[in-house]
Order: C-alpha cells, then sequence, then structure tokens
C-alpha cells in the first residue's frame, strides 16, 4: 500500500494524486500481474507540462515514462545499486 502505483494507461492528471500522496517522487506503472512496465518520475512531469502545457494531463502515463527502468535485488548492497544506476 505504500508503493506509489498506476497502470501505465492511467491519465497524467488522475496519477498526480497517487505522486503526491505517497511523497516518493516517482510512480511505477505496472501491469496486470503487478510487473514493472516503467517509472513515472517528478521530472518526467515537468518535462511532459514543460513541452505539451495542460494538454499533457489527459494523455497516458506510458508516453512520459521510462520504459524498462534499472532496477536490482531486494538484497543488493548499497554501493552494488549505486553502481548499476550509473551504468550507461
Amino acid at each position: 500500500d505504500r508503493l506509489p502505483l498506476c497502470s501505465p494507461s492511467s491519465r497524467l492528471i488522475d496519477t498526480l494524486h497517487e505522486l503526491t500522496k505517497k511523497q516518493c517522487g516517482c510512480v511505477l506503472a505496472v501491469g496486470p500481474e503487478r510487473t514493472l512496465e516503467g517509472i513515472f518520475t517528478d521530472g518526467d512531469l515537468r518535462r511532459a507540462l514543460e513541452k505539451g502545457g495542460e494538454n499533457s494531463l489527459n494523455k497516458p502515463i506510458e508516453s512520459f515514462m521510462t520504459r524498462e527502468p534499472k532496477t536490482t535485488s531486494p538484497g543488493a548492497l548499497a554501493a552494488d545499486a549505486l553502481h548499476r544506476m550509473e551504468e550507461d
């Protein structure tokens, strides 16, 4: 319940509440089986509004999310996660 989740087809306007409520700085876009399909961040929100203005609010999150974000396993060390994030 603490994870900020949405469907990739959720409209941006409908996802803003989840983004704000969970105070995480991102929303995880998950499919029907709760598999990760993408991530939508505060930065993605700013870029979407800058590029498309209020018209962006009715578009689906999948239009703006990062597909296949870098992930790590729950048991990974912080140093390993940091290394993974820095990879190209």
